[in-house]
């Protein structure tokens, strides 16, 4: 041996054990923040899909309160009664059950009803007694729903998701 080192071509054991457990913990830590990221990804895409419900759903009462001939507006008992002129008529599509007919309506009601707000259309006589022709579902896991006036504005209080929306219709 002359003295001479004689050079390595290879690496020893605790160089490949130190090489392995280095790239281990960093595949770990890649892998942990893919998944970490797919999850917000999830929630994210599931609260943005809720949140554009809830437009749409504003979006609808604003529609319903603003259409033409609605002339007598009246909060009853934390719901609103919304009523045409005297010969005021509304055309609704009915798709309850096997049905798919036309409905004339000179009324309505927006009401929540067990965590559901809801429009019901009625056919309401001269004494406003309401006889119930069809309902839609406007928006679904509502905790609470108040109508209130304030001088000529009427305002909508909802909580949904734990979140509080005042609306000015």
């Amino acid at each position: 041996m002359d003295g001479k080192k004689k050079k390595r071509k290879g690496y020893t054991l605790i160089e490949c054990l130190a090489y392995i457990l280095i790239s281990s913990i960093i595949l770990l830590m890649i892998m942990n923040l893919s998944i970490e990221g797919y999850k917000y990804s999830v929630h994210r895409t599931e609260r943005l899909k809720r949140e554009d419900e809830i437009d749409n759903a504003i979006l609808n009462m604003r529609k319903i309160f603003n259409e033409k001939d609605n002339t007598n507006y009246k909060i009853v008992d934390g719901y609103i009664r919304i009523l045409k002129e005297k010969d005021g008529f509304e055309e609704v599509k009915n798709e309850e059950g096997n049905k798919d007919s036309t409905i004339f309506t000179n009324g309505k009601e927006i009401k929540l009803n067990n965590k559901e707000l809801k429009v019901y259309y009625y056919y309401f006589d001269a004494k406003e007694n309401g006889n119930l022709k069809t309902s839609n579902l406007i928006l679904q896991d509502v905790s609470k729903c108040k109508f209130f006036k304030k001088e000529n504005t009427i305002y909508m209080n909802l909580e949904i998701d734990s979140k509080e929306y005042l609306i000015c219709i």
